[in-house]
């Protein structure tokens, strides 16, 4: 009995250690993010939110581990004319930086910023892309986490689940200057995304069925800008808004 006991301890302090160094400083979820447009669509893009779970702010660093393409492209040819794009919570990083690797800043209180994104350009080219990332701590690289963007660029445009056009963000006036006028024409909540015209995304802002919001562009980038409204199933449409500069 007394061995009974002493093998029963210390099963629970293995099993309490076990659980105690699982924790990690941070989580990042889902694992596997998706994505599905069609070719013709400006940009497709989706996140994992990363969250700090001490109380200090951690330096990070993401890595790409790998990129596997399919489709008409596959191995070259027509795929290269698609553009990806990183955006983690410090920076935007263009096509142009050719990184496979980038450190930013956690901080220990939530923000909207806390998001890891992945852009993809299809640029009228259809097929399918997985891109692999291992994100982590630089103090401790052993306590890791790794995120796959799984998207799929569709041949025709009506395959997948889109937001009406004539059911979705109006603008007025556009092109616009100084202010514009956003209205929600459907029958849903719609969290609407500024894409600036180098494909980065800015804010977001929630918009109730029927309601209008008036939004400041003077202080923004001329060019051509995409609206990309989102409803709660994840369905979405883009719509273009040109800024006009002074």
């Amino acid at each position: 009995m007394k061995y009974f006991y002493k093998w029963t301890l210390l099963g629970f302090i293995l099993f309490a250690g076990s659980t105690l160094f699982s924790q990690t400083s941070f989580s990042l979820t889902p694992s596997i993010v998706y994505a599905e447009k069609p070719k013709t669509n400006f940009v497709m893009y989706n996140y994992a939110t990363l969250e700090n779970l001490t109380g200090d702010t951690l330096q990070m660093r993401w890595v790409k581990k790998s990129v596997v393409t399919g489709g008409t492209g596959h191995g070259g040819g027509d795929l290269d004319n698609w553009i990806i794009a990183v955006q983690d919570p410090d920076n935007f990083h263009s096509p142009a930086n050719d990184l496979d690797s980038a450190d930013f800043r956690l901080l220990p209180v939530a923000s909207f910023t806390d998001k890891f994104l992945l852009h993809l350009h299809p640029n009228n080219t259809a097929g399918s892309l997985v891109v692999t990332f291992k994100v982590f701590p630089i103090a401790n690289p052993t306590d890791s986490a790794i995120v796959s963007f799984n998207y799929t660029v569709l041949d025709v445009a009506s395959a997948v689940a889109e937001l009406d056009s004539n059911a979705g963000i109006a603008i007025y006036p556009n092109p616009a200057t100084e202010h514009v006028l956003l209205r929600n024409t459907a029958q849903e909540t719609l969290d609407v995304t500024w894409v600036s015209p180098d494909g980065k995304c800015h804010e977001t802002s929630r918009i109730l069925p029927g309601e209008a919001i008036w939004a400041q562009v003077g202080n923004k980038v001329s060019g051509t800008w995409q609206l990309l409204a989102r409803n709660a199933k994840g369905s979405q449409a883009s719509f273009p808004l040109v800024i006009l500069g002074p």
